[in-house]
């Protein structure tokens, strides 16, 4: 039986939090501001977009963390019953 083992986040994925906290930001402020008619289409749309832009930055972060011991290769749920590698 092989065993999984976690690692902490680092770099960019530390952050991924942010990913959840802009957009409730966003409508938090929305809905509790009254003085936003000035600029809430800007913050409607700021907040979706900043993150995307973290969710692809984070993304292209990710192929750096790959190595042999993380792999799909070394973890048997991958392979479906019976098959030899």
């Amino acid at each position: 039986m092989t065993t999984l083992h976690t690692v902490a986040a680092t770099g960019a994925l530390k952050l991924s939090w942010l990913l959840l906290v802009f957009p409730l930001f966003g409508a938090a402020v929305l809905i509790c501001g009254r003085r936003t008619t000035r600029w809430w289409h800007l913050l409607g749309v700021a907040m979706p977009v900043a993150a995307f832009v973290y969710g692809v930055i984070a993304f292209f972060t990710l192929p750096g963390l790959g190595t042999s011991s993380t792999s799909c290769r070394s973890v048997s749920c991958c392979s479906s019953p019976g098959s030899a590698r």
